[in-house]
């Protein structure tokens, strides 16, 4: 049991190092110029919404996407409707990205990690090393996907955890509770929403516990 918790901690790990790389390489290459898009397009609630997602969907993040927009109203750069709509926006960018990375794409990762790689080593310009740095971070996310359904399936079949389980299924608002406080420990809306998404895939938690928690 120690070790399979230890396996899931390290892909953890590794899925929050992951998404923060690819956050990385998008903030050095684009972030002005996400910053402009953001600020140009939120005349109305649906241009700012969908700004809001590419950013969340580019970035991994939809609280930096949320602080960024919290910042603009702050400065007076954004009413505050259109930066709710920003935050709403980048929530819905994240939810798109948990989808299309739990797609069968795992044959992707050889590729990405040999094409990343020889990118980042090769770029001269500093945007095209970050493009390599955010290409690699896809290829580990991807394995640490992998690797946090392949230590959670054994723990499943625990009798303490499946008495933990249990409780939760009967206290969806504790799920809840719990769900926010990991998500505010990982720095990462997305890391935590693909942590939960991997649980529930693996059978780990019940449909409903994880809704909660996500």
């Amino acid at each position: 049991m120690i070790v399979l918790a230890t396996q899931l901690a390290a892909a953890v790990a590794l899925l929050l190092w992951s998404v923060r790389l690819i956050r990385t390489g998008v903030e050095r290459a684009f972030l002005p110029d996400l910053k402009r898009h953001m600020k140009d397009h939120a005349d109305n609630r649906l241009s700012a919404a969908a700004s809001g997602s590419i950013a969340a969907m580019l970035m991994q993040s939809a609280t930096a996407v949320a602080l960024i927009g919290a910042g603009f109203a702050v400065s007076g750069m954004l009413a505050p409707h259109a930066a709710l709509a920003l935050m709403l926006g980048a929530d819905l960018g994240s939810a798109i990205v948990a989808q299309v990375l739990f797609l069968p794409v795992q044959m992707l990762i050889p590729f990405a990690l040999v094409f990343g790689v020889a990118i980042f080593l090769n770029a001269r310009s500093r945007k095209s090393k970050q493009v390599g740095r955010m290409v690699i971070g896809f290829a580990l996310v991807l394995i640490s996907l992998g690797m946090i359904r392949d230590a959670a399936a054994p723990i499943g079949g625990n009798p303490v955890f499946q008495n933990i389980a249990a409780y939760f299924q009967g206290d969806l608002v504790s799920a809840f509770a719990i769900g926010a406080l990991i998500a505010w420990a990982m720095h990462s809306s997305l890391a935590a929403v693909l942590t939960f998404a991997a649980f529930a895939a693996t059978g780990l938690t019940a449909a409903p516990v994880a809704a909660a928690l996500v």
